[in-house]
C-alpha cells in the first residue's frame, strides 16, 4: 500500500513509490556520496549476504549470530527489508536455540527472497547507477 501524499492535489493519485529494496539516499549518506566507496560496500554486501544465506539455510547453532551479522550489513547499506527479516530470524533463533521449527525455515526462505531482490537492485546499481 502506498501512503497518502498530503501534498497531492485533491483527486490526483499518489505518485510516491513504495520503498525499494535498497534505500539509495541512505547509501549516499553513509558513503558521503563517494561512488567508489558505494561500489565497494555493495560488493562486500553481495559476498557477505551470499555466504551468510548459505550458512543459515541449515539452521546451525549460530543462526542468531549469523542473522545479527546479516541485519547489520543490510542496515549499513540501506537494505531495510533484508534487515527486518534478519532481525526476526535472529529473535526466533534466540528464543528457541537449536530448534529448526517452521517459523525459522519460513524466515530463512523470506530472507533468501529479500536478499535476491536487494542483490538484483544492487546489480542494477553497479551496472547503471542508482534508480531515481
Amino acid at each position: 500500500t502506498v501512503p497518502h501524499d498530503p501534498d497531492a492535489a485533491a483527486g490526483e493519485p499518489d505518485r510516491r513509490a513504495e520503498p525499494g529494496p535498497v534505500d539509495w539516499d541512505h547509501l549516499r549518506a553513509v558513503t558521503l556520496a563517494d561512488p567508489a566507496l558505494q561500489r565497494e560496500v555493495l560488493g562486500l554486501f553481495l559476498g557477505q549476504s551470499r555466504d551468510i544465506l548459505a550458512a543459515v539455510k541449515g539452521l546451525p547453532d549460530d543462526t542468531a549470530a549469523l542473522a545479527h551479522t546479516m541485519k547489520g550489513a543490510a542496515r549499513a547499506i540501506g537494505a531495510h527489508g533484508v534487515a527486518d527479516i534478519a532481525d526476526h530470524l535472529e529473535s526466533a533463533a534466540r528464543s528457541r536455540p537449536g530448534a529448526a521449527g517452521p517459523l525459522a525455515r519460513d524466515l530463512v526462505a523470506r530472507l533468501a527472497a529479500a536478499i535476491d531482490t536487494a542483490s538484483a537492485a544492487i546489480a542494477g546499481f553497479l551496472r547503471d547507477g542508482p534508480a531515481s
